[in-house]
Formats: C-alpha cells, structure tokens, sequence
C-alpha cells in the first residue's frame, strides 16, 4: 500500500491495514456503503490475470491521520475483492496477537479486537481461498518479475 522508504511513519499504514484484515465483514459494509452513495457506478472487484493496483501516496505528515477508513477507500479505489480481505483474516489476527502485549498501540489493538470477537461471534471466521492457502517458496522467475516491478517503480 505504501513505500516504507519513502517516508517515516509508514508503519501506521500497514497497521491499519492489518487490523482491518482481522475484523471479519468490515469491508464488506464499507463496500456497501459506497454503492448506496454511488449507485450509477457500483463497486465491481477487478477480475482476471492481471491487475492494476496503485500505491497509496501521502505527504510524509498525512500518516500520522490516517484511519481505517483511508485504508479502505484505498481498497475500494483499487476494486480489491472481499475474498482477498477475507483471506487475510488470519493474518490480521496474528499480527494483533504478536503485537499486543508490548506496543504503544495496545489501546487500538484492543479495541480493534473487542470488535473483532464481536464480529467473529455475528459473521464467524472468513473463508480462507483455497488455492492461496499454503506456502511455497518463488521460483527464480518470479523473484526476477518482482524486482522488475520493483524496479520500475523508482
């Protein structure tokens, strides 16, 4: 979403991002949202091989105001699909229970968990996509694809 070089505070981005992957249906709502406030033109997941996903841009000093809220419309800005959010539900959970007890986050996390055991116990737990699930290390291809893009970026 970001460029952690680009500039200081980057971590709160990614934050954001995180907590918004463990509280299951958030996004779901928040798409909702924009097609009752956008009905002429309704939000449709990008679909197909390839994907155009822009990076967020923010001066240095507008991170440290971000909000959840800036995260999604990001999410929606570039058509992610539910189902990714959905997959990265563990994720989000893990980083809330790795980072939680020695942050000087702690009081977001825990508000960001009180509201994930809530929704947990109204949506259940997000379905994973299967065929992400797992781990296999990239082929020498795709490590060359990547730095390219990469790249290409600067």
């Amino acid at each position: 979403m970001t460029n952690s070089a680009q500039w200081p505070g980057t971590t709160l981005p990614h934050r954001l991002f995180a907590c918004l992957l463990a509280l299951p249906q958030r996004y779901c709502e928040a798409i909702a949202d924009y097609d009752q406030r956008n009905p002429s033109t309704p939000f449709v997941a990008q679909a197909g091989l390839t994907y155009d996903i822009r990076r967020l841009i923010l001066p240095p000093n507008a991170a440290s105001n971000m909000t959840i809220q800036d995260v999604i419309h990001v999410l929606i800005d570039n058509r992610i699909s539910p189902s990714w959010i959905d997959h990265g539900y563990t994720y989000g959970l893990n980083y809330l229970n790795y980072n939680f007890d020695n942050s000087t986050y702690r009081e977001l996390f825990d508000t960001i968990d009180n509201e994930r055991i809530t929704r947990v116990r109204a949506y259940g737990i997000p379905p994973a996509i299967a065929e992400w699930d797992g781990w296999r290390p990239l082929s020498c291809v795709e490590v060359a694809r990547l730095h390219t893009i990469l790249d290409g970026e600067k």
